[in-house]
């Protein structure tokens, strides 16, 4: 009875009409000619602001409230969910052709009001292309001088439209937008509009009440088109799903959903390397910024990650207290979507893409739940239009979401998109799986296994015993004066050397790195390392080499291209530590037991096993790094991905390593959770650097004989 009373005083309250015909004169102000200066005399009224500057302003935005008419709603079947009523909120379809129109007209009238806005006022804000648009739209109305601080990346088309209402746009880092419109603002005495932190302010605009025009909030019209009027409450959205740029149009409907009691759910649909999705769900990064975890090209203009921490009424207007629900959508997963929509007629942008399928994955979990009717209503933000040249071109997608894994990934997501479209499965869940592979396809393309380094105490025994035995060659050699930046020599002394040794040039062979320290300390073993398994012609007697470490010699007559075939990492967990080399670093799963896997970069390269033992591992100063290379701009994403999965995996942020006379590399070096030590390298420049060196044995034979002539000499 209550709730059908609330309905009845709401559609009653909401659609009544007041017509203003006449406007009431203000008073004319006298002023006292006897003034004397000093303090102000009593009664002497003065205007700061021209009242009729600003009543003209109003008029002018009530005017073009008087011409923003409902946006459309679409209802989109999906066949495989005939219980589920989809529904897209078309802003696309607003005057200035997005979400933000409803927005800027409220924040410019927030600002006119309070006065920040004057007819000599120059305003100033931070924006990825469409609140720029809009707010412009506004303040061009009103005649005011409007700068606009955009990321350098921006779309060319946006940056056009823009320009249609802006006497000056300035480029910067998207991550520094804020930070320099502030900075502009306040060297040129402008006022700095600041979309991130007032959407609040302009949230009593968004409700005009029962005057001249009904509430501009977006889930105001949602409800009115759903619904032949407010008696019935059985044709309300179940789900509102929508994504965050600043914060202010989902935390706007979840206000108004919790202000007026309504059966509706609000789900953030969020972008794969956003912080929203973590301060809503977990109360994280209220204090601490999420740049660090960014990870590039991210989907244009929302999601928050670049900029600092999520304050609320500062840099964000994200309310996690009006928030149901969270759904993280990888970015390949929404760019594919947008693809698909297009597909089946529906353009859409960036955020339309993220939000269906979030909304999508929303429909396959509920639909198998009741029988009865789902309502689930999603934004249609802006165009697709504006994308044909970046999110919608597959060149830039393969250049741009390299990382990511690419087209074959993309594709992965798109045809797991329409299958959950035509068969309801949940989009998320399978894409996740089923794109995992295709990534881990995409990788092993550009990743390789180059070697693990050990040590020794004894280079001519190490020579006799690789070189003469098991016929590998020298394939480097290269001596130090200095400790290595990375720690590739493990914290031996200043002096020493590294050698590389194997069947064949680093490019085809998996080889070892021998670490020599001049300072000759004692090497030790934990039981971190099970060794290699080596396939040999020759027939030859041993499990270990002269300093400990363990190998197995496989005597076959058909040697492979690549004879050190496996290289085995004791580890505590086979779980704990799939979850690093599997799903972090994205290794292919060749085979598994219940204590053993073996995992791979490729065909033909070495295998990487990890075997449990169940017991902590020990890592002592025998202990080695094994190392692969992938692509130099794919050094700094690996780093953020790690440091998003756990910041002491981080054991070497990305650093240049110079060789004299060679080539200078980028590294990142990582530590699994045993302690394991991983390099990644840029592959670019480490082909040039690991060139065999005709001379590279007789360099080994000469620090050898020059060690011992030293020693003689002493």
């Amino acid at each position: 009875m209550n709730t059908i009373l609330l309905f009845i005083l709401f559609f009653v309250g909401v659609h009544s009409r007041q017509i203003f015909t006449s406007v009431i004169e203000p008073p004319k102000i006298l002023r006292d000619e006897n003034f004397i200066p000093g303090l102000s005399a009593a009664g002497s009224d003065e205007f700061r602001i021209s009242d009729e500057w600003r009543k003209n302003a109003i008029q002018k935005l009530w005017n073009e409230r008087e011409l923003m008419t409902r946006t459309p709603i679409y209802h989109l079947p999906i066949p495989s969910m005939p219980n589920v009523d989809f529904i897209f909120k078309n802003e696309s379809a607003s005057r200035t052709g997005s979400l933000k129109h409803r927005y800027a007209w409220a924040l410019v009238f927030w600002a006119l009001l309070e006065g920040h806005i004057t007819q000599n006022t120059t305003v100033f804000e931070a924006s990825s292309g469409n609140t720029a648009t809009s707010e412009g739209y506004m303040l061009n109305l009103l005649g005011v001088n409007f700068v606009v601080v955009v990321p350098d990346t921006l779309e060319k088309i946006k940056e056009d439209r823009i320009r249609q209402y802006t006497s000056e746009i300035i480029k910067t880092y998207i991550g520094k937008r804020i930070e320099r419109a502030e900075e502009e603002a306040r060297k040129r005495n402008g006022f700095f509009m600041n979309q991130f932190a007032n959407a609040d302010r302009a949230e009593e605009f968004h409700e005009s009440g029962n005057f001249k025009f009904e509430s501009v909030n977006i889930m105001h019209e949602i409800v009115s088109q759903l619904t032949d009027n407010y008696l019935n409450p059985n044709n309300m959205p179940h789900f509102f799903v929508a994504a965050g740029g600043t914060g202010g149009t989902i935390s706007s409907v979840g206000k108004y959903i919790k202000k007026y009691n309504l059966p509706t759910q609000i789900v953030l649909a969020d972008t794969e390397f956003s912080i929203y999705y973590d301060l809503v769900l977990h109360g994280r990064f209220a204090n601490e910024s999420g740049a660090k975890f960014w990870v590039e090209p991210g989907m244009a203009g929302f999601g928050f990650g670049t900029i600092g921490p999520a304050i609320l009424g500062k840099t964000s207007s994200l309310l996690p207290s009006v928030i149901d629900r969270a759904i993280k959508v990888p970015d390949l997963a929404s760019t594919a979507a947008m693809h698909f929509l297009q597909e089946i007629g529906i353009e859409g942008g960036t955020s339309t893409g993220t939000n269906f399928v979030a909304a999508l994955s929303l429909a396959a979990k509920e639909s198998t739940k009741t029988s009865s009717k789902i309502r689930i209503v999603t934004l249609l933000a802006d165009s697709s239009h504006y994308y044909e040249q970046t999110y919608l071109n597959r060149t830039w997608i393969e250049t741009n979401f390299r990382f990511h894994g690419g087209l074959p990934v993309f594709d992965c997501w798109k045809r797991i998109i329409s299958e959950s479209f035509n068969l309801g499965n949940d989009p998320i869940s399978n894409g996740l799986r089923q794109s995992a592979v295709n990534k881990i396809l995409k990788m092993v393309k550009s990743a390789r296994t180059l070697h693990y380094n050990i040590k020794t105490t004894d280079r001519q025994k190490t020579y006799d015993f690789y070189v003469k035995q098991l016929g590998m060659k020298i394939l480097r050699h290269e001596e130090f004066d200095k400790s290595c930046e990375a720690g590739c020599n493990a914290g031996g002394g200043n002096a020493w050397s590294k050698t590389q040794i194997g069947f064949g040039p680093e490019d085809e062979n998996f080889v070892f790195e021998v670490i020599y320290n001049y300072d000759k300390k004692p090497i030790v073993h934990g039981n971190d390392y099970g060794g290699v398994v080596i396939k040999t012609e020759k027939t030859i007697q041993a499990t270990e080499d002269p300093e400990g470490f363990p190998l197995t010699l496989e005597n076959v007559s058909n040697v492979p291209s690549n004879p050190i075939v496996k290289v085995t990492f004791h580890v505590d967990s086979l779980v704990k530590a799939l979850g690093f080399w599997r799903d972090l670093l994205e290794m292919c799963v060749i085979s598994q037991t219940n204590d053993r896997a073996v995992l791979s970069f490729g065909e033909g390269q070495t295998y990487i096993e990890l075997a449990a033992k169940g017991v902590p591992i020990k890592r002592e100063n025998a202990s080695g790094r094994v190392a692969f290379s992938i692509p130099e701009n794919d050094l700094l994403p690996l780093q953020s991905r790690v440091q998003n999965f756990d910041e002491s995996c981080i054991h070497t942020k990305l650093t240049e390593l110079e060789t004299p006379g060679k080539a200078t590399v980028k590294v990142v070096v990582l530590t699994d959770p045993n302690g394991h030590e991983i390099c990644f390298v840029g592959d670019e420049k480490f082909r040039e650097l690991s060139k065999v060196d005709p001379k590279a044995d007789e360099l080994y034979k000469e620090a050898i004989k020059k060690e011992g002539c030293s020693k003689c000499n002493a």
